[in-house]
């Protein structure tokens, strides 16, 4: 009794690994971003404290 096309059944393709490293990166330089709008942020702060 041959079996049909159908009924044959494949084993799941095991997931692929992800590289992660383009999503560091990136995290990374949003980091670095914000960092450096914290620290001009409160070097114009402080600037404009001095003024008054």
């Amino acid at each position: 009794m041959p079996t049909s096309a159908r009924l044959v059944t494949y084993p799941a393709a095991e997931p692929r690994a992800v590289a992660a490293q383009p999503v560091v990166v990136e995290q990374r330089r949003w980091a670095l971003t914000l960092m450096l709008l914290v620290v001009v942020t409160a070097g114009a702060a402080r600037i404009a404290a001095r003024r008054s």
